[in-house]
């Protein structure tokens, strides 16, 4: 993976926990200007039942389309769990 890439994907990263989010099973992957979002992504534990999650996504992917560098965010792999 490109340094690049690296750099990206840990911003990415740093920017998704900055949410009230459980991204433990979440796969994060840049390629060029693309951002990947996979797995499974779940309110925080004292969180459930409190956040609309796909409001909460859209927050997300703006906040990455944000970061320089950035052109797309694919969540097409990507779960959203409600608990």
């Amino acid at each position: 993976m490109p340094l690049e890439d690296r750099r990206l994907r840990l911003k990415v990263i740093r920017e998704i926990a900055r949410r009230s989010v459980d991204s433990s099973r979440l796969n994060v992957e840049a390629m060029g200007d693309v951002v990947y979002l996979r797995g499974r992504l779940r309110p925080l534990r004292g969180q459930r039942g409190k956040i609309d999650m796909k409001k909460e996504l859209e927050i997300i992917k703006e906040n990455i389309l944000r970061l320089p560098g950035v052109r797309d965010v694919s969540d097409r792999d990507l779960l959203l769990m409600e608990t």
